[in-house]
């Protein structure tokens, strides 16, 4: 999800700080999205699992690094994760009533590490050959059209002009201010459709000089 925005949703500045916290930013993105959210526990479990998650005090979205290790490392979890459940399932058939109590937290955490996963596999998919790029993601801002997804995404274009990363994303073609808000933020179509949506692609500022360590989120 990535265009759940009004026309005139700026401000630069670091992305480190969180004011919100997991459950008032998923309460933000669901306000965004309504029911294609899919509920504010939903939305919390894909704000819980990208690579950083961008807040400000009415706007939320999350940026993926799109690396082999952490698509590895989120492959390894989710096979972990669902084999333990399945372990735990055959001792619920065998009778042990231990098992019965383990089981809503293994599928929690099932359910968490196959987020995490479809997200690392989604960015690459999205990134394509920009293989350092950070795919920008889950971007809302509630409520809408007063400015507050402008500021988020001049927030994270400043950001990814400091660390020298292109900005990679996903809209729907239809929605008309999401693409605006994009082009004028720097994104540019690069005629790539994805399921109906269009790859939208924000080159790092040209010539200009890295200004900015990584942060420990992008370091392997």
């Amino acid at each position: 999800m990535t265009d759940a925005l009004g026309p005139n949703d700026g401000s630069g500045g670091s992305v480190d700080g969180r004011p919100l916290g997991l459950w008032a930013a998923a309460g933000v993105l669901h306000g965004g999205y309504g029911r294609r959210a899919g509920g504010r526990l939903i939305s919390a479990i894909q704000l819980l699992t990208p690579s950083w998650r961008v807040e400000q005090p009415h706007a939320v979205a999350t940026l993926v690094a799109s690396d082999p290790l952490s698509l590895l490392t989120w492959s390894l979890l989710t096979l972990l994760a669902t084999s333990a459940t399945s372990i735990v399932v055959a001792d619920v058939l065998l009778g042990s009533i231990l098992a019965v109590a383990v089981i809503p937290v293994l599928l929690f955490v099932v359910v968490t590490a196959a987020s995490g996963l479809g997200q690392r596999v989604n960015a690459r998919k999205t990134a394509g050959r920009r293989r350092r790029a950070l795919v920008v993601a889950n971007v809302a801002a509630d409520p809408k059209r007063q400015g507050h997804g402008t500021a988020l995404m001049a927030t994270i274009a400043n950001f990814a002009d400091a660390i020298g990363r292109d900005l990679v994303l996903l809209v729907d073609p239809t929605n008309d201010p999401a693409v605006r808000l994009y082009r004028s933020c720097g994104f540019v179509a690069d005629d790539v459709i994805h399921h109906r949506r269009t790859r939208m692609v924000r080159p790092a500022s040209f010539g200009a000089p890295v200004r900015a360590a990584l942060p420990s989120w992008l370091v392997p």
